[in-house]
């Protein structure tokens, strides 16, 4: 799916619940013709998702933004680690995270994945701040320009986040999909 189809599609529904049409009308405005079956591709590929949730009030589909879907991403990571090491879950959670998503962890998502806060952790001030709470943003979730971005002092679990991250992005597309994830490649430098 192209991401700028979906981002502008989460804008559009940030505002108010809209059906096929309605959307398609918004899209027109902002230059993207589409065809109204394309459109149901995509609008369904996004319930599939759980980016959007999708109502029936006859005789149309009525479409909005599911802020659960990128919540369960956070809440079956929280699962599984919980259930993987029954103590510790802050650390191992930030490391995991951190290795994962390849950026600072703001404390909002410890919240989102019901596990407690780390203790061991240094704070970052990334210049990639503000682009990170915009993505949030795209995805329906608030953080607040203050919050504070951390990093693990130390990833003492590397081979177990490898295995883990890619135990997820087989089994999850949401997660391959996930606009929360920085995907610029790292320098030696950074490393």
């Amino acid at each position: 799916m192209t991401q700028t189809i979906q981002k502008q599609i989460v804008q559009i529904l940030k505002k108010d619940e809209q059906s096929i049409s309605g959307i398609k009308k918004s899209l027109e405005e902002l230059g993207i013709k589409m065809h109204r079956l394309t459109l149901a591709g995509y609008l369904s590929s996004m319930v599939d998702s759980e980016i959007l949730k999708v109502k029936e009030i006859k005789p149309a589909k009525v479409y909005s933004l599911n802020q659960k879907g990128t919540v369960s991403l956070y809440r079956k990571i929280g699962k599984a680690i919980r259930e993987i090491y029954p103590d510790n879950h802050g650390d191992i959670c930030l490391s995991f995270l951190y290795y994962t998503f390849n950026r600072p962890i703001f404390i909002r998502e410890f919240e989102l994945c019901d596990v407690d806060l780390p203790k061991n952790y240094r704070k970052s001030f990334s210049t990639k701040k503000i682009t990170f709470i915009k993505s949030f943003q795209e995805s329906g979730i608030e953080i607040p320009d203050n919050e504070m971005l951390i990093e693990p002092e130390s990833t003492n679990n590397f081979q177990v986040m490898r295995i883990m991250r890619n135990l997820i992005l087989s089994q999850n597309s949401l997660m391959a999909e996930s606009s929360l994830i920085d995907t610029e490649q790292k320098t030696l430098e950074d490393v």
